[in-house]
C-alpha cells in the first residue's frame, strides 16, 4: 500500500514527496574551486539521502507502521527531489599525517539555506518546517541554535517585565520570605516556575503535557518535535510582554 495526498506547500504520490516551497538561494551554493562536485539525482549519493529524508517525512506524518499505525506500506518513501535551489554536493580534500602519507576525504553537504546540511537527519526537520508553509519556528539544530542564543535574554526580560506586573504588595511579600520559603515557594508553582502578568499566566508543565503528543513518534524524532513547542513557547512568552 501506498499514499497519495496534496497539500498547499507539498504533495505525496506513490510515497514520493514533493516540497513545493523553499528557503534557499542559489548564491548559497558552495564556491566553484574544484573541489565540490554536484551530485545528481540519480547519483547513489542523492538517492539514498532522499530516501532517508523520506523515511523521517513518513514517521512525522505517522502515516508507517510502527506497532500501532493501520497504514503499512512496502513502497519506500522518498523526495523525488530536494526543494527549489538545494542541491546537494561533495567535497573532496586529502589530509597529510605527521609521516607524509596522504588520506583522502569526502564530505557529502546539502547547500542552500543560510547553513549547510550534513545529514539526511539534519535536514530532515527542516524539511517538515518548510512541509509546514514555514510557519512558525524551525526546529532543525541550525534554526535552534540561532533561537538558543536568544533564550536567556527573552526569558531576563520576561522575568523583568512579569516581576513589574506583580503588584507592590506582593513583591514585598515575597522579598520578605527566608531563602528555603522561596525555594518552596518558586517550586510549587509561582514566580519563576509561571510567566505571570495579570491576565495570562503559561505554565511551565504545558511543556510536559505538550510532548506527551508525541511519544508515538520514533525515538530520533521525540526531540525534535518536542523542541518545537519549547521554542514557541518562549516565542509567545516574549510576545506577550511586546
Amino acid at each position: 500500500m501506498s499514499y497519495t495526498g496534496k497539500t498547499a506547500f507539498y504533495s505525496v504520490k506513490k510515497n514520493t514527496v514533493t516540497i513545493r516551497i523553499s528557503d534557499a538561494r542559489s548564491s548559497q551554493r558552495p564556491p566553484d574551486d574544484g573541489t565540490f562536485e554536484l551530485l545528481e539525482l540519480e547519483d547513489p549519493t542523492s538517492v539514498m539521502w532522499r530516501r532517508k529524508i523520506g523515511r523521517f517525512i513518513s514517521s512525522a506524518l505517522n502515516l508507517v507502521d510502527r506497532g500501532q499505525s493501520t497504514l503499512k506500506s512496502e513502497v519506500p518513501w522518498i523526495l523525488s527531489d530536494f526543494p527549489s535551489h538545494y542541491a546537494l554536493y561533495c567535497r573532496r580534500t586529502s589530509t597529510r599525517s605527521a609521516d607524509g602519507t596522504g588520506k583522502a576525504r569526502k564530505d557529502v553537504y546539502l547547500y542552500g539555506a543560510s547553513h549547510r546540511f550534513a545529514s539526511p537527519a539534519e535536514f530532515a526537520a527542516h524539511a517538515i518546517w518548510l512541509m509546514r508553509g514555514r510557519s512558525g519556528q524551525c526546529v532543525c539544530k541550525y534554526c535552534v541554535d540561532s533561537w538558543r542564543a536568544r533564550v536567556p535574554d527573552l526569558l531576563e526580560d520576561g522575568v523583568k517585565q512579569t516581576a513589574a506586573a506583580i503588584p507592590p504588595s506582593a513583591r514585598a511579600g515575597y522579598s520578605q520570605m527566608t531563602r528555603g520559603t522561596k525555594r518552596k515557594f518558586i517550586s510549587d508553582g509561582d514566580i519563576g516556575v509561571s510567566l505571570i502578568t495579570r491576565h495570562r499566566c503559561i505554565h511551565m508543565a504545558v511543556l510536559s503535557s505538550m510532548s506527551l503528543t508525541y511519544l508515538s513518534l520514533p525515538f530520533k524524532l521525540q526531540p525534535v518535535l518536542i523542541m518545537t513547542d519549547i521554542v514557541q513557547i518562549i516565542a509567545s512568552v516574549s510576545g506577550m510582554f511586546n
